[in-house]
């Protein structure tokens, strides 16, 4: 700033990208794959657990 000119404290920034519009997306992407089970994983099994042999 050469000209010794200050920023107004009125004035905005403005995001370089919209935000709002990700989160929408991330939050549509997180229920869709709890709608649709996207996230089901299997049981766990331990090393101990073979019910098969009994």
């Amino acid at each position: 700033n050469a000209d010794g000119d200050l920023p107004s404290g009125s004035g905005s920034r403005r995001a370089s990208f919209p935000l709002g519009a990700v989160v929408v997306v991330l939050v549509a992407l997180v229920l869709a794959g709890w709608y649709f089970d996207w996230f089901q994983t299997e049981p766990a099994t331990t090393a101990g657990d073979d019910t098969s042999e009994a």
